[in-house]
């Protein structure tokens, strides 16, 4: 999913959320040691919203807005800095949505 494509609505116009949660699961293994690369599966889960995010039985509130996703990353530790070729799908998109397939990305995380 794209940066603040993923929003609860009032009256068609994005509002945001007063409460976030997100989740990632991650599993990787070495391509080659000598140029340190790696290959990564992920599974990725959020959910944005107002007070409370979820009901006493764990289920999202209403109102609020859940989202997946899972794919894989090439990650090589270049000479210049990290860079990663990431896959990726959506699993559960919603009309409205802003999703992507490849994202390139260059830098650390902060």
């Amino acid at each position: 999913y794209n940066p603040y494509s993923i929003s609860p609505t009032e009256g068609g116009s994005r509002v945001g959320g007063t409460q976030s949660f997100s989740n990632t699961i991650e599993a990787s293994i070495p391509l080659s040691e000598a140029t340190k690369m790696r290959l990564a599966f992920f599974l990725d889960y959020g959910v944005i919203g107002s007070d409370p995010i979820l009901t006493t039985n764990g289920k999202v509130t209403p109102g609020n807005v859940a989202r997946s996703s899972g794919g894989a990353v090439i990650e090589w530790q270049s000479p210049f800095g990290p860079i990663n070729l990431i896959f990726a799908d959506a699993i559960n998109p919603k009309d409205g949505d802003y999703t992507s397939f490849f994202e390139f990305s260059m830098g650390t995380k902060f």
